[in-house]
Formats: structure tokens, sequence, C-alpha cells
């Protein structure tokens, strides 16, 4: 029998000596979940696009260069395609700005631009427009270092700094706006659609645990046995919500019948004391 496992195309084109050591543990994590290619050439990475490849996971920061443009470019047409095409791992720490932002303006034909680096408390958007977030238990909170970007549309932000109102931060906000920056609400992990397919950011920079069920999750590869548990809590809380909705009708049925009997049992006593 053929696999069902989905194929996650890795591309480490400017793999570094210690790249294998930094993400060990999450491509084992994949493995688990689906069949895992690693292209370290750009002549592989065409290769297996050219197959049927369910995602591919950007491991460092070689397209963002002018010189692997063609490439770039190609994980655009793939993505357009319906692919999904996931921005992580060790690209927000080799990545540099201009490259980054030129490549997302240019190729990707998107808005999204390097904002801060820094470490904060950034919630799930639970809103966010991607069913992918709602089909995993992932985590409400998140606190990682990371590179985050600004523009990034609200329906995207999978995870995102929240504002905070004060007379400081409305002060630095006004100054941003002036700067052309966007310092509340920048986005550590980003997901949008691009043509029928979907492009995402992480911007973790420490290959930190907390953040692979995300990985998972953007890369649609999460374990069978998470599906089915997320669909038994569902239909878990379905069940419970009919129970409930019984319980009310009957209770409200009770309610009317003894209302009925008070009111037969007044009828009744009226009649006796009216005769006598």
């Amino acid at each position: 029998m053929a696999s069902t496992r989905p194929t996650i195309l890795v591309l480490s084109i400017e793999k570094e000596p210690w790249h294998s050591e930094m993400t060990a543990r999450l491509h084992t994590l994949i493995r688990s979940r689906a069949q895992l290619v690693e292209a370290e050439t750009k002549q592989a990475a065409y290769a297996a696009l050219s197959t049927s490849v369910n995602a591919v996971l950007v491991g460092d920061a070689a397209i963002t260069k002018r010189k692997h443009r063609e490439l770039a470019s190609a994980l655009v047409a793939y993505a357009k395609d319906g692919g999904t095409v996931l921005l992580g791992c060790l690209m927000s720490s080799f990545s540099t700005p201009p490259d980054f932002n030129r490549m997302m303006s240019s190729v990707w034909s998107l808005p999204w631009t390097f904002g801060s680096y820094s470490r904060e408390d950034s919630p799930l958007n639970e809103t966010a427009s991607t069913d992918r977030i709602r089909a995993a238990a992932l985590p409400k909170m998140i606190n990682v270092k990371a590179v985050y970007l600004q523009h990034v549309a609200a329906e995207d932000k999978i995870y995102a700094r929240g504002e905070r109102i004060t007379p400081r931060t409305m002060t630095q906000q006004l100054l941003e706006q002036y700067e052309e920056k966007d310092e509340s609400g920048q986005a550590a992990v980003a997901f949008g659609s691009v043509g029928k397919g979907f492009v995402g950011w992480i911007g973790d920079v420490n290959s930190e645990e907390e953040l692979d069920p995300v990985y998972l999750a953007l890369l649609d590869c999460q374990s069978s046995e998470a599906v089915v548990r997320n669909q038994a809590v569902t239909i878990g809380l379905a069940g419970l919500f009919g129970l409930l909705a019984w319980e009310f009708l009957v209770m409200g049925r009770s309610m009317v019948h003894l209302f009925r009997s008070l009111h037969n049992a007044h009828n009744g006593l009226a009649k006796q004391i009216c005769g006598n």
C-alpha cells in the first residue's frame, strides 16, 4: 500500500556545519509524521519541487539573496499553484533586513518587512484566517526571542505582540508611524494566502521547543492521533451541549406540567369555595 504520509521538502542551500544540530529535534519530529526530503543544492531543490511535495520548509537565508532569486521565484510559483512555503528555522537569524524586505516585496509581492528583534509574550490569534491553527492544540501564548514582522495583515498574524496603551507607548507609536514602523502588533508567526497556496513565517531564533507544534500545524503534518483527539473533543463538546439542551427541554416540559397542575388545582379550589 502506498504511503499516505505527506512529503515535506526542507531547503538548506547554505547549510552551516552546526545547522543539523540546531534543527535535529524539529526534523526528527517532522519525520515521525511525514516523509522529510532535504535539499542542500539548488539542483536538488528544483528536482524535489517537480515531484509531489506537500510543503516546503525554508531552513536558511539563501533565497533572500539576489543570486538565488530564481529559486525564490520557483517557490512563489509552487505556492501560487497550491503549495505551502514556510520560512523558518535559521532564516530569521541569518537574513539581513534589506535582503528579506527586497525578496518579500519584489518576489512575493507582500508588504512583510523585518520589524523588532526581541523576546515578547505573543498570544495566539484564534481569529486568524487559516484553519490549520484550529485543527491543532497550539499554545495560547508563546514567549520566544524572535524577529518580528511588520505590515502583516491582521488575519495573517498567528502570534503577534499585543498593543500596550500607555502614555509612553502612545508617544512611541506616534514616532514609529512617523518613521514608517509598526512596532505594536508585529508578528512572530505569520501565515497568509498566495494564489492557491500559502506562505508562512516563524521568526524564532533559538529553535525553541514550544514552537514545534506550530511548525507541524503550518506544515499541515500534525499526527493523525492529534486530529482524532481534536475531533473527539469537538464531538464530546457537541454531545455535552446536546445533553444540556435535552435537559433544558425536559425541564421546560416538567415546568409546563407543573404550572398546568397548579392552574387546575387553583381552579378546582376556586370552584369549591364558590360552591360553598
